[in-house]
């Protein structure tokens, strides 16, 4: 009972036959294993104050020596979050893209958040399917850069009316009401030539990729 000061865990040194096998450890593993109640063990791994103190370190101490990891899914299903943002990418190839990347991993390491890469490829098709199956999965918000095929953002309407946020950048719809991140190209391209014509240059040339 939670008023008792008192907590009795009947632990067993049989690991080997629990852990046996390719399927995860779950909390029931952790509790058999103990001899203790499921809801006892999930207060424990869930640092909650309504349990013995000793009970709890015993708990956690044979949640790791079982090698048990959290169900991420299941637990979103309880809490109503997964603290997952996913990602986007049309061409992971591409350097700008691979820089985006990396500085968008930076962010959350220390925040709690997992982030989830999907590549487009450089396909409506693909982005719509990825965005799917995030719906699916859960996601807490979408940061995505379109492919060079998509002309209907229907997929990102829809994620938007379910209150997901989404966040676009570089190549973004203005016509759908989320936060975007741009760079100025045109501007950074017209300080350069005026830097250049300053400069005394009088016939300046341009060199671009695809």
């Amino acid at each position: 009972m939670k008023s008792c000061n008192h907590h009795f865990l009947l632990k067993t040194n049989e690991i080997s036959a629990i852990t046996k096998g390719n399927s995860p450890i779950t909390i029931i593993d952790v509790a058999k294993h103990l001899g203790a109640s499921i809801s006892t063990v999930s207060r424990a791994l869930n640092n909650k104050s309504d349990i013995n103190q000793k009970t709890k370190i015993t708990i956690i101490q044979a949640a790791i020596d079982l090698d048990y990891k959290p169900n991420f899914l299941a637990q979103s299903l309880h809490k109503g979050s997964t603290h997952t943002i996913d990602v986007i990418v049309p061409d992971v190839e591409h350097p700008f893209f691979a820089a985006v990347l990396a500085g968008i991993q930076q962010v959350p390491n220390n925040t709690g958040y997992r982030i989830i890469v999907c590549h487009s490829n450089e396909s409506h098709h693909i982005e719509v399917i990825n965005t799917e199956t995030l719906m699916a999965c859960r996601v807490d918000g979408l940061l995505l850069s379109h492919s060079k095929a998509t002309t209907s953002f229907e997929h990102i309407k829809k994620l938007t009316e379910k209150g997901i946020p989404v966040v676009q950048y570089d190549r973004v719809d203005m016509e759908i009401n989320t936060s975007n991140v741009l760079h100025q190209d045109f501007k950074g391209s017209f300080d350069l030539v005026e830097h250049l014509i300053s400069q005394g240059c009088k016939r300046i040339g341009i060199m671009s990729g695809s």
